[in-house]
């Protein structure tokens, strides 16, 4: 009974498989090449309060900011700006101004934090930096985790600047 229900879920009303649609496009060679992925738009930024708005706004247009959509919501104005530049202006600018806002960093801002299990709770941190450091990651701080009621655990929090070869830390972490 139940095969027969995944076979009708997996085939349409003709008896036939539908086709996927994929990313892949042929180029001039007849070769497939996949799509580029696209690139992430920045956070929203989140004016807390909301009767600033009008002279966010004016702001805005006077400097040049571009902003996609402002939108009214119990927490502010939730700003959207299209690209990175005009988030880092607005954000600049609130910044500067000393208006309440909130947001999130950007894609290229964050770090990278790798969690790295078993190593021996006599090995200071510090010395675990040094090693990643001599094994060419881009270490910003190394961390011993701790339980609740402080007894160090056989764990460290490695904090990474966001690279190609830090991304690689998750994968291939066998010598520290």
């Amino acid at each position: 009974m139940l095969s027969r229900f995944h076979q009708s879920a997996s085939t349409s009303s003709s008896g036939r498989t539908p086709k996927v649609q994929s990313n892949n496009t042929p180029n001039h060679n007849g070769n497939l090449t996949k799509a580029p992925p696209r690139a992430r738009p920045p956070p929203p930024i989140i004016l807390r309060n909301k009767s600033e708005w009008n002279a966010v706004s004016s702001e805005c247009s006077r400097l040049h900011i571009n902003y996609a959509k402002a939108q009214n919501t119990v927490h502010g104005i939730k700003i959207t700006v299209n690209n990175s530049d005009d988030f880092r202006k607005l954000n600049s600018f609130l910044i500067n101004n000393n208006y309440p806002f909130h947001t999130f960093a950007l894609e290229e801002k964050r770090k990278i934090k790798a969690v790295i299990k078993g190593v021996p709770v006599e090995i200071e941190a510090e010395e675990i930096k040094i090693d990643l450091e001599r094994q060419a990651y881009s270490v910003t701080t190394v961390h011993r985790m701790h339980r609740r009621d402080g007894i160090a655990l056989g764990m460290t929090l490695a904090i990474l600047e966001k690279t190609e070869m830090a991304k690689d830390i998750l994968k291939n972490l066998s010598n520290v």
